[in-house]
């Protein structure tokens, strides 16, 4: 349960850029600055075999709605198989999305996250009303911080309800 909630933190902090995923070399910069000749939507990153299709539907899709840019990722059985930048991460700068560029997801994901919790509910794996940090036990505060006690008293209910008791 520990690693599956580990998983959920990581993936969040992920989402919301406390990592870096690493810096641009120049041959990167500069093909971030081309220019499509055509008014095609340049791609960065690497596709996988099967998988060349989704490119015209990620292609398809930006143009249709007018989306300036996007990234997609696709994981199979724990692997990393497809990770692709479309179109521009910043139109004026003409900088091209990069499959590691970070998006601003506000509150988009919320519904995912709580569909899965449920699911792990449903399953009996977790219940509403268990304590989120002694489910994450191991967990410490960096340099030598000092803990909360109201920590242990957060349920996985309050979360998903944003509130306190």
């Amino acid at each position: 349960m520990a690693h599956l909630l580990r998983s959920w933190l990581v993936a969040w902090l992920l989402l919301f850029g406390a990592f870096q995923l690493g810096d641009r070399t120049d041959a990167q910069e500069a093909e971030a600055r081309r220019q499509p000749a055509d008014g095609a939507i340049l791609m960065t990153g690497d596709s996988a075999p099967g998988l060349a299709h989704l490119d015209e539907v990620m292609r398809k899709t930006l143009t249709q709605r007018g989306i300036p840019g996007a990234a997609l990722a696709i994981v199979k059985e724990g692997r990393l198989v497809m990770a692709r930048g479309y179109g521009w991460a910043n139109v004026e700068a003409r900088e091209q999305v990069q499959p590691t560029s970070l998006f601003n997801l506000a509150s988009c994901t919320k519904p995912f996250t709580a569909a899965g919790i449920l699911k792990l509910v449903e399953e009996g794996k977790l219940r509403l009303d268990d304590h989120v940090f002694q489910l994450l036990g191991d967990l410490r505060p960096l340099g030598g911080g000092k803990v909360d006690p109201r920590l242990q008293q957060i349920t996985v209910r309050q979360l998903l309800h944003h509130w306190r008791r």
